[in-house]
């Protein structure tokens, strides 16, 4: 199957001078998205850091529905991992409403493929960043999540395609990596159902194979004057 990928966008309309880029999200969105469409993807998906804190909410809002109306545009579903930066302006399930995503962690069957979707925007306290507030270098996957992931690991029939927004990768600095990363790769290597595992938070992006697994970090499509996307096949 064809996957279209993106993430880091950080759309803000006047954005920080270092990040000047930013505010050319939705063009640059556009842009994948018709490549996505000439690529005849299966899905998108979308790994978080979708805009960046405002003046006012609704300045927030306004950014986040101009993304997603791009997005509905287009014939093939797409799917949002949450980031930190979006727990900074997204209280509770407003992540889920706006996006029509289901509650983290899920999982969907594509082509023979089943696509897990999971949440580490947790404080190591197992609060979420948007009940105790946004630290981004602290990140750890909850107790359930994990269960929820060995769960699919032994009953899914098909290989497993992982996504998160932090980086299970052990060759990232220290302070982008999910909490106990190791143990996560051994449980993905161990159940031999994995082959690839995507990401985003790490802005320069990185591609490495760990014990049979491909950990993919997606560029940021806003922080540099390149657009930064991938189709992949897995």
């Amino acid at each position: 199957m064809k996957i279209g990928l993106f993430t880091d966008l950080h759309y803000k309309k006047d954005p920080e001078e270092n990040r000047k880029f930013t505010a050319l999200a939705p063009v640059r969105l556009k842009e994948a998205m018709e490549a996505f469409r000439k690529e005849k993807i299966d899905v998108a998906v979308c790994l978080g850091d979708i805009v960046d804190k405002a003046e006012t909410h609704e300045e927030e809002l306004s950014c986040w529905q101009e993304i997603l109306a791009i997005v509905k545009e287009y014939p093939f579903p797409c799917y949002f991992i949450p980031g930190n930066h979006d727990y900074e302006v997204m209280i509770g399930d407003e992540f889920c409403k706006t996006t029509g995503m289901p509650a983290y962690p899920f999982f969907v069957d594509v082509c023979d493929r089943r696509l897990l979707f999971l949440d580490a925007c947790y404080r190591y306290s197992g609060k979420r960043y948007d009940e105790e507030g946004m630290v981004w270098t602290e990140t750890m996957l909850p107790p359930e999540q994990i269960d929820f992931l060995k769960k699919n690991l032994v009953e899914s029939d098909n290989p497993c395609v992982l996504f998160t927004h932090q980086n299970l990768d052990k060759f990232l600095p220290k302070d982008y990596r999910i909490k106990k990363c190791a143990q996560l790769r051994r449980l993905l290597k161990k159940s031999g159902k994995v082959k690839y595992a995507f990401s985003g938070h790490f802005h320069d992006g990185d591609d490495h194979e760990i014990g049979g697994v491909r950990y993919v970090t997606v560029p940021s499509m806003t922080d540099t004057s390149a657009n930064n996307y991938m189709i992949m096949e897995v």
